[in-house]
């Protein structure tokens, strides 16, 4: 089943908004069963709306938009469908009292602004908006290849929650045949090209039903998605199970988790499953390490508190490093990221400590220790030790794989792996 994606928005054009959207649809597309063949993206014409509907309409199976749906005059998708498909634009009377109802519960004024968002092309369904007030619609095209036609707001949060509530309705709409089912394998700790190497053969001598993904990503680690489509939905988790488990016979502990899995969760579920605490100092990224440990609700069980400590003389004075390690090796070298781990272990009183500092870019760089060097260091009451990174010229990359890396190491020594 082939699906095109058609985003609509100026603010897409120009670059002020990051186009989210299509790459999240992508992902959740392809979990329903489809292959999406290209993205468009359009400003707020209804000439180039139309254009791009009109080519991808009659060569796939659902076309996508977002965007344009709102009560202002950019707002234009639904006139340029009305005139693509040569329909009126009519007032849904169930969708206006939703709408007016809503805006006076809120106690706003229902202005005919408003109400044009109970306008839909003649044809088309209006899909319900749990978080918002503009509805989805969707509409079925017969002929030669039938297509179904999903419109969505632009609104990142309110299209995820209308596809969600419906994607199982679309499905059933369009007779999906095909079941597509995936298994994400989360790692950290390893680069994207040698993942592939650990796993090539069983990429080239795979089922032709079998697909197999990379994607790397500086907060996830590389995520390797294997991916079945059957017919038959058993046959389809019988054959995912079999190749999942030869996966994981090969990756073994570069894994820590599955699908919708966190390494920050992941981490604080084997502290506190461990009884351990644990404190940071951080240098090179701010605070980061502790930011993500702190997404997770119930982190107090286990986190400490962290040491910013970005200034020589923060880490000599909080953290207890000592002047000659600064002077001998440099703020940035193993002896003092283990220095920084010892400290804010021992001020913090916990049983682990983990540092991090390092030359985050884009300068301040030497032949020695070029940008993207960094040192990550753990202490406990029995071992220390201290791990070189060799990262990218890009600072806001570099802190984020240092954090990674740093939860990477964490849970790799509550696991007691070496």
């Amino acid at each position: 089943m082939i699906a095109e994606i058609v985003t609509v928005g100026e603010e897409l054009l120009l670059g002020s908004t990051v186009n989210t959207n299509a790459a999240w649809l992508g992902e959740r597309l392809d979990r329903l069963g489809f292959r999406t063949r290209r993205v468009v993206t359009v400003g707020d014409d209804l000439e180039a709306i139309s254009a791009a509907v009109e080519s991808s309409i009659g060569s796939s199976d659902l076309v996508v938009i977002t965007g344009g749906l709102g009560p202002t005059h950019d707002d234009v998708t639904k006139k340029a469908l009305a005139d693509l498909l040569g329909v009126d634009l009519v007032i849904d009377p169930i969708v206006e009292e939703e709408l007016r109802v809503r805006f006076e519960r809120r106690g706003r004024p229902f202005t005919a602004g408003r109400r044009s968002m109970a306008t839909l092309p003649e044809g088309f369904e209006a899909f319900s908006n749990p978080v918002g007030t503009a509805p989805g619609l969707f509409y079925v095209r017969e002929g030669v290849r039938r297509c179904g036609v999903l419109v969505l707001p632009g609104v990142p949060y309110e299209m995820k929650a209308i596809v969600d509530k419906y994607a199982d309705e679309i499905g059933r709409r369009l007779a999906l045949g095909v079941k597509r089912l995936h298994r994400t394998f989360l790692t950290a700790g390893i680069t994207e090209n040698r993942l592939e190497e650990i796993v090539q053969d069983l990429i080239e001598t795979r089922h032709p039903d079998v697909r197999f993904a990379l994607l790397p990503d500086a907060k996830t680690g590389v995520r390797l998605r294997v991916s079945v489509d059957s017919k038959d939905a058993a046959e389809a988790k019988t054959h995912l199970d079999t190749v999942s488990e030869g996966v994981s016979q090969r990756l073994g502990t570069l894994v820590y988790g599955f699908d919708d899995d966190v390494l920050e969760d992941v981490v604080g579920r084997l502290l506190r499953e461990s009884g351990l605490t644990l404190a940071l100092a951080e240098s090179c990224t701010g605070g980061l390490i502790a930011d993500r440990i702190t997404d997770v609700a119930g982190s107090s069980d286990y986190f400490k508190g962290c040491v910013v400590a970005y200034d020589n003389s923060v880490k000599m004075s909080l953290l207890g490093v000592s002047q000659d390690a600064l002077e001998r090796h440099g703020a940035v070298s193993g002896q003092v990221a283990v220095e920084m781990a010892a400290g804010c272990r021992k001020r913090l009183d916990a049983e682990i400590g983990v540092s991090a500092t390092g030359i985050a870019g884009p300068g301040g760089g030497t032949p020695d220790k070029p940008v993207g060097t960094v040192y990550l260091g753990l202490s406990t009451h029995e071992k220390e030790l201290a791990i070189k990174l060799h990262l990218t010229e890009n600072r806001s990359l570099n802190k984020m794989l240092t954090s990674t890396a740093a939860l990477n190491l964490i849970r790799r020594f509550v696991l007691k792996h070496d």
